[in-house]
């Protein structure tokens, strides 16, 4: 029987989920990522756990990093981009590779496995808010990194005691061609600031938010925890501004009150919705594959399927996902591709 050799295209969490699937059930993998590393986004996420577990996925990520380094079956080509992309008569397709120096090559694969991320939302195209113009305005990715790196946000050589959190930038926004709900920023962000509460339980933390969404395991159970802790205020920040001391004042919507109301913080944290990847356009054409409304890769009910035989989406290439959903869907993409495999040799 000859061996199979599949392609994995982006190694995020979704894309070593179902390569490591695959490699278990015997396969040849090949791996590309436009970077020079594998994890994607999440490799950078620090664990969010505070006296207890709280489901964020950062381990599942290090298990299957861990585990991914032992793969001798395994061929992986970092900074390389798929350039091409054609089915060859005697089944299966050609795949055109070009690494970051220019040279470029083919592979034979049997199947492939878009999973190649999402870009979070830029949020210069929300002005009002004062992103990259406000000291102290930050995206929900920058503080995942300062949290990581320095261990706490740190402005100024001053730990930020009062932060806000804005909810749904980006998301669930008509105008800005996302009317749909990201859904795990309110998790990430919950999480966030639960973490830092631990670390440092002077922290004030207010989250605004339109309404939370339960989408994952266990999200119950730290919006119960987050209500005694954290101060929930639903409300729709409006307009951001520097006061004459440094401190940013926050100029919000109280829904429930139903009146305009401004209070000051140390620094506000945007939670930036999940868009399309920077490459999704460019390879659904490449691919011959659709799109859905919001610009994802489209999957077909619950078989990962593409609208091209032989494709399959994984993680957040085809919608918004935490790290299990993503470690999830990429198992569920290798299983699919797999049964494919034996009806086809069938």
């Amino acid at each position: 029987m000859v061996k199979q050799r599949m392609m994995v295209l982006g190694a995020g969490a979704a894309g070593l989920a179902a390569a490591r699937e695959l490699l278990d059930h015997s396969m040849d993998v090949v791996l590309v990522d436009k970077e020079d590393r594998w994890g994607g986004r999440a490799a950078t996420y620090g664990c969010k756990a505070t006296h207890r577990c709280t489901a964020c996925g950062v381990c599942l990520l290090l298990d299957l990093l861990e585990d991914m380094e032992q793969r001798e079956a395994l061929a992986f080509y970092p900074r390389t981009e798929l350039v091409g992309w054609k089915s060859r008569p005697e089944g299966g397709f050609t795949a055109t590779l070009r690494d970051a120096a220019g040279k470029a090559w083919d592979e034979q694969v049997s199947a492939l496995v878009v999973a190649t991320g999402f870009t979070p939302f830029a949020a210069r195209l929300l002005p009002d808010l004062g992103y990259g113009r406000l000291p102290g305005v930050l995206g929900a990715d920058e503080l995942e990194e300062r949290l990581r790196i320095e261990g706490g946000l740190f402005l100024d050589g001053q730990r930020a005691k009062k932060i806000a959190f804005v909810q749904c930038a980006g998301s669930r926004h008509l105008l800005l061609g996302a009317d749909y709900c990201s859904t795990v920023c309110c998790q990430y962000a919950l999480r966030m600031a639960l973490a830092m509460q631990q670390d440092f339980p002077d922290t004030e933390v207010t989250i605004f938010y339109m309404d939370l969404q339960a989408h994952a395991r266990g999200f119950d159970e730290i919006v119960s925890v987050a209500e005694e802790q954290l101060r929930l205020l639903r409300g729709v920040p409006m307009h951001v501004e520097r006061q004459e001391e440094g401190r940013l004042l926050v100029k919000y919507e109280d829904v429930e009150g139903a009146r305009l109301q401004e209070s000051p913080f140390d620094a506000v944290v945007i939670s930036q919705g999940i868009r399309p990847g920077a490459s999704t356009q460019q390879l659904a054409l490449l691919l011959g594959i659709n799109r859905d409304e919001h610009g994802f890769f489209m999957r077909h009910g619950t078989t990962q399927q593409s609208s091209r035989p032989g494709v399959y989406v994984a993680g957040t290439a085809g919608g918004p996902g935490d790290i299990r959903q993503s470690i999830a869907s990429g198992r569920a993409c290798a299983a699919a591709l797999m049964q494919r495999n034996e009806e086809v040799g069938a």
